[in-house]
């Protein structure tokens, strides 16, 4: 399928005069919830990383979607996330739901530099999906320096701490968090890696080596994990000039994915793991039960700052339907 050819298939989503990109999910019976990082749509598309909320749509099919309104914007004052709020996911402990989230404190700028360098986890909860409180415990989760760069490690300045996803594991009833950082361990450039944390409660987290430093990426985002034939997936996004130097990979942006017996255990990168690629304007995959239970994967179209030229840029994609090869995760056309 030509690169035309698959943007005039993808329907186009987005809030009213507003870029939507990063999103996740979560289903409510046959409801799904859309959250996703959204900023007012203006001439430069740079600009929505420093004006971002998270806002909320919910669909019964993941093409047709209804604007829910704003779920979550950035806490007031000198707040740990006063500035832009950035990607997280949503869970529910079976008594009330979790939206955990990245957040930035303003006042945290080098001069020059970019606003907000150090970003933290934190969540907010809700008994309806709906209306957001913010926990009293923020911010949960932040970089150990045993193991993860910060500000003054990293060559754009910022510790990089952000995009968790959380998954109980069915064997222990312990929550796992995989969070976009960078593995002070490895040369620059080459730190890309996926932490993990570890929490009994949603609450109280405990920060764990690497799930994945493979030495290869200097950035690995937006990890999203999937349950398959004992086995779990997790994606993660990069773009063509994040890959490291000797990376044997051909450098494209897109989404790939990594493979683990267990939540606790090594992920491991195979040979051939390109899921989404410059063949398609996507990026920040999310993999999507569909509405008959198969494997479906979805991503939001990419722009000029992701090096494509689209016609609607900063949109909620069409989903994909999954086909499971002995070789692992194929796209088999859109839903």
């Amino acid at each position: 399928m030509s690169r035309s050819d698959a943007e005039d298939d993808a329907v186009t989503y987005a809030p009213p005069g507003m870029f939507l990109w990063d999103f996740w999910l979560y289903r409510d019976a046959d409801t799904y919830h859309l959250y996703h990082l959204q900023a007012p749509r203006v001439a430069d598309e740079s600009t929505r990383h420093f004006n971002a909320s998270i806002g909320h749509a919910t669909s019964a099919d993941l093409r047709t979607w209804t604007w829910e309104g704003t779920a979550l914007v950035p806490d007031a004052g000198d707040a740990w996330d006063d500035a832009a709020l950035w990607t997280g996911c949503t869970v529910s402990d079976g008594e009330q739901y979790y939206l955990f989230y990245t957040g930035r404190r303003g006042r945290e700028t080098k001069p020059g530099g970019f606003p907000g360098h150090t970003q933290r986890v934190g969540v907010a909860v809700s008994d309806d999906l709906r209306s957001w409180t913010r926990h009293d415990a923020n911010p949960l989760i932040e970089a150990d320096s045993r193991w993860y760069a910060d500000h003054t490690e990293t060559v754009d300045g910022t510790t990089p701490w952000r995009d968790p996803e959380v998954v109980r594991d069915p064997d222990s009833g312990d929550w796992f968090a995989f969070i976009t950082a960078r593995d002070k361990r490895e040369p620059a450039g080459e730190r890309g890696c996926i932490a993990r944390a570890r929490s009994s409660d949603l609450v109280e987290w405990e920060v764990l080596p690497p799930a994945c430093s493979p030495g290869a990426y200097e950035k690995m985002e937006v990890p999203d994990l999937h349950y398959h034939d004992d086995q779990w997936y997790m994606l993660f996004s990069v773009k063509r000039d994040e890959y490291a130097d000797d990376n044997p990979r051909e450098r494209e942006t897109g989404v790939r994915y990594l493979v683990a017996d267990a939540l606790d255990a090594d992920f491991r990168e195979p040979a051939d793991n390109l899921l989404l690629g410059d063949d398609v304007p996507g990026y920040t995959g999310r993999w999507a039960e569909t509405p008959d239970g198969d494997t479906g994967f979805m991503t939001w179209t990419g722009g000029s700052e992701e090096g494509y030229d689209t016609d609607h840029p900063y949109t909620l994609a069409r989903p994909w339907r999954v086909a499971w090869t002995d070789d692992g995760p194929t796209l088999d056309g859109r839903l």
